[in-house]
């Protein structure tokens, strides 16, 4: 019997992936963080699938945990985030693919019950989204801290100081002290540009 742990915040992809899968599998979900350490703890586990974005946490960190320290072997994510720089970060820190959940679950399936087929699984759309990533670009966005890239994507999304304040549980003051090293590390001038270069790196849509 083949164990599968699936991460996301919202259960209908578990469903979904849960209904497809070939009968000597069997599916097991965590909401987050927490819970699936906790079960990758009692369970053994020849897969993982992660969402990147788990409500405030992140999916990168967890992955990592879940590679490095319970030593999950094969994990991929499974992400709305069309990102190229999430998608390039996936591929060099040694993950074993990257679909989108619009993808169709077909090549998914067939990555977690054959991974040695290919060395990083992705699906089209990823690839190409792959082939248009523009190194000079997300090499500044790379330089970001990760409390930067948040506020990075919330002040893209027209989010004002305040509500980024009470929403990461700091003071506006902070997050002016943020708003200006994004600038500065990004090369950025005013917040027009901040928000088409969001669009660009495909952090927001619009």
């Amino acid at each position: 019997m083949r164990n599968i742990l699936i991460i996301d915040d919202h259960q209908l992809i578990f469903g979904g992936l849960k209904a497809e899968m070939p009968e000597e599998y069997t599916m097991y979900y965590a909401c987050n963080s927490d819970s699936a350490i906790e079960m990758a703890c009692k369970i053994r586990f020849s897969a993982a699938i992660v969402d990147i974005s788990l409500g405030d946490e992140n999916g990168f960190d967890l992955a990592n945990e879940l590679k490095d320290s319970i030593q999950i072997p094969q994990i991929f994510f499974l992400s709305m985030h069309k990102t190229p720089f999430f998608i390039q970060r996936a591929l060099n820190e040694g993950f074993r693919g990257y679909f989108l959940k619009d993808d169709s679950l077909d090549l998914l399936i067939e990555a977690i019950c054959h991974p040695k087929k290919r060395g990083f699984w992705v699906s089209e759309e990823v690839e190409s989204i792959l082939n248009d990533y523009e190194s000079n670009e997300f090499s500044l966005y790379e330089t970001l801290t990760a409390r930067e890239q948040q506020i990075f994507r919330l002040l893209a999304e027209g989010v004002g100081y305040k509500e980024i304040a009470y929403k990461l549980n700091v003071s506006p003051k902070t997050v002016s002290v943020h708003r200006d090293n994004i600038m500065r590390k990004m090369k950025l001038e005013h917040q027009t540009e901040l928000i088409k270069q969001a669009v660009k790196l495909r952090i927001i849509t619009i």
